[in-house]
């Protein structure tokens, strides 16, 4: 595919086409390398911790998981990461539903 091919398809910008052309020239290939960023505080291996007792524990909240997982692992993680962790393996966070008890006036 030429570069005047690419731009004419939807969605291509003729800089994200010449920046591609130019470092696959360079290093012949146009995989992306790693890139500097906050370092990870868990591994993978940790990552799916919450997820398995989410599984196994169905009413589990997650602060209660957050707290769980410090005491297991002794890292801290915010519960924002915790969800972000959930929704990268397709579960959803639940949050702490009471309902009142019915009574009858």
């Amino acid at each position: 595919m030429e570069c005047a091919d690419a731009t004419t398809r939807p969605n291509v910008s003729r800089s994200v086409v010449q920046r591609l052309g130019y470092q696959f020239r360079s290093k012949n290939s146009v995989s992306r390398g790693l890139v500097p960023g906050r370092p990870r505080v868990t591994n993978s291996a940790e990552d799916r911790f919450p997820a398995l007792s989410a599984r196994i524990i169905r009413a589990t909240t997650v602060p209660q998981l957050v707290s769980d997982q410090f005491a297991e692992t002794g890292t801290r993680k915010s519960g924002a990461t915790v969800r972000k962790r959930f929704h990268n393996q397709e579960l959803y966070a639940r949050k702490l539903f009471v309902r009142a008890p019915l009574t009858r006036r």
